[in-house]
């Protein structure tokens, strides 16, 4: 019965110190990376005002009071007005959903079809990568902003199409990287130990390229968010 009852407090104490963990994991965090600690600090918050947007908000985001012309801020309006006597606080509030969608879904689909696409030129090489580099040129000779303002132009403007055009715009930058990290990595010997052992193609890009790859994919997907 003492052993039973020992056990339980020793897995009763387990569970109560996690939230005591992981805050030191985050405080140990913070203090060796504080430049980390804040922008991750910057994202939730920007992520939790895209969740709680309407019980944030002050005014109906889109309410026109022309006797309220570009005010100053003020109690009822903490950013002041725009030149149509909006409140700009609940605008902004408003926004931040846009801005969370395009910002993490665009990159998302980018990182993703980059990746395919580098992992793909970067191993097969030969013809298959002259052709995808081709390809991958004529994009980027174009500036990006205009190419993205002649997709959406083409397919029209809304939410959804402005995702795809900044995905179909990003996309080429995050190929170039992925290939790059690729052919300094496929010719190592694990790679061809996985060869040996007769792994499949997707299965070394998979288990063994990706991982190690990872990081400068990590790096860009971060810097594109903004």
């Amino acid at each position: 019965m003492n052993s039973a009852s020992s056990i339980d407090f020793a897995v009763w104490e387990d569970r109560t110190s996690r939230p005591v963990r992981i805050l030191r994991t985050l405080w140990r965090f913070a203090a060796r990376k504080p430049l980390g600690a804040a922008g991750l600090v910057v994202i939730v918050l920007l992520i939790l005002t895209a969740i709680f947007a309407d019980a944030l908000e002050r005014s109906d985001p889109n309410a026109l009071d022309t006797g309220s012309l570009l005010q100053s801020p003020r109690s009822d309006a903490w950013f002041g007005t725009d030149h149509l006597g909006r409140d700009l606080y609940s605008r902004v509030v408003a926004g931040s959903r846009v801005a969370v969608a395009v910002g993490f879904v665009s990159v998302a689909i980018a990182t993703i079809a980059g990746t395919a696409i580098g992992l793909t030129s970067g191993y097969y090489g030969g013809k298959i990568d002259l052709v995808i580099q081709r390809f991958v040129d004529a994009i980027i000779a174009f500036p990006a902003l205009v190419l993205g303002l002649a997709v959406v132009t083409a397919i029209g403007p809304s939410v959804r199409n402005i995702i795809i055009a900044i995905a179909f715009v990003s996309t080429p930058g995050f190929s170039r990287v992925v290939r790059a990290s690729v052919l300094g990595v496929k010719n190592n010997m694990y790679v061809e130990a996985a060869h040996s052992l007769g792994q499949t193609t997707p299965q070394i890009l998979l288990r063994h390229i990706l991982p190690n790859v990872m990081s400068p994919i990590i790096v860009v997907a971060t810097g594109s968010v903004g």
